[in-house]
């Protein structure tokens, strides 16, 4: 640390040049996911001339810090969210007074999402304030009714702040939040949860959803520590609430809910025990993520980042506690490990086609990234790459409802009517509960449209011409057909 301040001037000055270094290709990447999609319109009325009236300040201070869309390239999109990060990481520094600590946060790959993601800019905005609030309290009124104004992410510091001298403040920022905040936050709510059916095991609330949430803060907590595999997309509960197998398995009580209620124990050991606030920090803003009742994604990279902080804190401390040699080892051991995940991301971020294809070659038989690269190829009019793509995931998932209805449009529009009829029974077949009605008329549509003459009418696609059946392809035709999935695992 000593030779650091000597070489570098400051820490500050070493994590900002760090942040660089380490993502020296992230700001030659483009647009990944729904980057492109948001950046769009944004853009579209930056050069419209709206009117104040038109687009007012205040709309535009929320598009800029929700999300992307602030510069007019991605290579200043990348710069800026970069800064965020090497900001966050000096702010750290100066909360946790752990060197070593804000090194892990920098490196981690579980933070790819808040420190290269675009669309997550208010996810680095809303660590930002949180700790901007715990270094200096007095600011915690006016950051936090702007960070709840933008996104709910920050939304638990209150409860933090009742162990600071400014907890008088706490009712204030309630109510402010109320006021300002909570219209929007109950309106992004509502308009997520209809993507869910009203008897969705995922909205549910009753005494077994306590096992789900011991599971989840372990599955947490190893995973911030060791992130095998930083991604989007995470599999684990994404069935419970669709097949019964998956339910009865997320609720037994087998060797991952004991490992879970394990690290669940070492936490309240360090909080009441040992009297570690960054504990109750890792508790308080993991926990609104644990599943008890889940508005977006059963998991994913980007909660753990503010709660990591806590984490990193602790795993500092007791790395700290081990002799000379041995801390020293282990720290670089965490941090190689850690760079070396990072560093496959990175390839990620060049384009939203390798962004899917790295999630594919990640998990293979995780659904997501297959069915929206599937759909971008249809988009495209290149259902042989589609078909191609959801193929490779019906060999690992042979009964998935999105990838066999996804495969029953891939075939309609390849113009080969029967398969995809045949296909769309399948799908019937394997209805995600609470759905099946849904999905039995609009299976029986497709029927009855077929029947008639009118499913060809509508469903076609202009310029894709016919494909044969695979059993009448050449070799080279069936190599060219399964060559988009084989670049995807090979890379």
């Amino acid at each position: 640390m000593e030779y650091l301040l000597i070489f570098f001037g400051s820490p500050y000055t070493f994590f900002f040049l760090i942040t660089y270094i380490l993502f020296f290709t992230v700001p030659f990447g483009d647009y990944v996911v729904d980057d492109y999609p948001i950046n769009l319109v944004i853009q579209k009325k930056k050069k419209s001339k709206f009117t104040y009236k038109q687009w007012p300040l205040i709309h535009r201070i929320y598009s800029y810090s929700f999300s992307v869309g602030l510069f007019d390239t991605p290579r200043k999109e990348y710069s800026f969210t970069l800064a965020l990060h090497a900001l966050n990481c000096c702010f750290m520094y100066n909360a946790t007074n752990s060197f070593m600590a804000t090194i892990l946060f920098l490196v981690s790959p579980v933070n790819n999402q808040v420190a290269i993601w675009l669309n997550g800019r208010r996810y680095a905005l809303g660590v930002l304030c949180a700790l901007l609030i715990w270094n200096y309290n007095i600011l915690f009124i006016p950051l936090y009714v702007y960070i709840t104004w933008i996104h709910v992410y920050a939304i638990m510091l209150p409860i933090m702040m009742l162990f600071t001298p400014y907890w008088w403040t706490v009712p204030i920022g309630l109510a402010l939040m109320f006021t300002f905040g909570f219209k929007r936050i109950k309106k992004r709510f509502l308009s997520r949860k209809k993507d869910y059916t009203t008897d969705n095991e995922l909205q549910k609330l009753h005494i077994k959803k306590i096992i789900i949430y011991i599971k989840s803060i372990g599955y947490y907590f190893f995973f911030t520590i060791f992130p095998d595999k930083p991604r989007m997309y995470h599999t684990k509960f994404m069935y419970m609430s669709k097949y019964k197998k998956d339910m009865k398995e997320a609720y037994s009580l087998n060797w991952d809910f004991f490992l879970s209620l394990g690290a669940l124990c070492f936490m309240c050991y360090e909080l009441f025990y040992q009297q570690n606030l960054w504990a109750l920090w890792w508790l308080v803003f993991i926990s609104q993520y644990c599943n008890i009742v889940v508005v977006t994604m059963m998991f994913s990279d980007r909660y753990c980042t503010l709660a990591s902080i806590g984490l990193y804190t602790i795993l500092a401390k007791y790395i700290n506690m081990l002799p000379s040699p041995l801390m020293e080892c282990t720290y670089v051991g965490f941090i190689v490990y850690y760079i070396i995940r990072y560093s496959k991301l990175f390839w990620a971020y060049k384009g939203i086609e390798n962004f899917h294809l790295y999630h594919v070659a990640v998990e293979p038989d995780c659904v997501e990234p297959r069915v929206l690269m599937a759909e971008n190829y249809l988009n495209v009019r290149d259902p042989f790459r589609s078909f191609a793509i959801l193929k490779g995931g019906l060999k690992y998932r042979p009964k998935d409802f999105k990838l066999l209805i996804t495969m029953a449009k891939t075939l309609f529009a390849m113009q080969n009517w029967k398969a995809g009829l045949q296909t769309a029974q399948l799908a019937k077949e394997c209805a995600p509960l609470g759905e099946e009605e849904l999905t039995h008329q609009m299976i029986n549509q497709l029927e009855h449209d077929y029947e008639k003459g009118t499913l060809q009418k509508k469903l076609v696609m202009p310029g894709v011409r016919t494909p044969k059946p695979e059993s009448e392809m050449s070799r080279a035709e069936r190599r060219r057909s399964k060559k988009s999935v084989s670049k995807g695992r090979k890379k």
